[in-house]
């Protein structure tokens, strides 16, 4: 036979159950700190979020091109530095003969 439960019994399990509700209940600062209607509506879209993807895929390219640009000049640089270096040598070898002529 099944036991009758008391009116105590019963509302004991029901403050039991109101008291761990009440545990997890958010509290008037949790509800302070939470994201007004406001803040939600000015948090980046998805669409923004693409944009400023599209937008980082346009930096990655230009900085490769930049990159590319820059060692082709540097590359150029060197061989004119080259360049400029032998004429230099040839140069000073003539004026050598020219002074050895000269004052010789």
């Amino acid at each position: 036979m099944k036991k009758e439960i008391t009116n105590v019994e019963l509302l004991e399990s029901i403050n039991r159950g109101f008291s761990n509700v009440e545990k997890r209940m958010a509290t008037k600062d949790d509800i302070k700190n939470m994201a007004t209607k406001d803040d939600i509506k000015n948090m980046a879209t998805k669409n923004d979020i693409f944009e400023v993807k599209n937008e980082i895929h346009d930096l990655r390219l230009d900085l490769k091109s930049f990159r590319k640009d820059t060692e082709h000049n540097i590359k150029e640089i060197k061989n004119d530095t080259t360049d400029l270096n032998k004429t230099v040598l040839h140069l000073d070898r003539r004026i050598e003969k020219l002074e050895n002529k000269v004052f010789a």
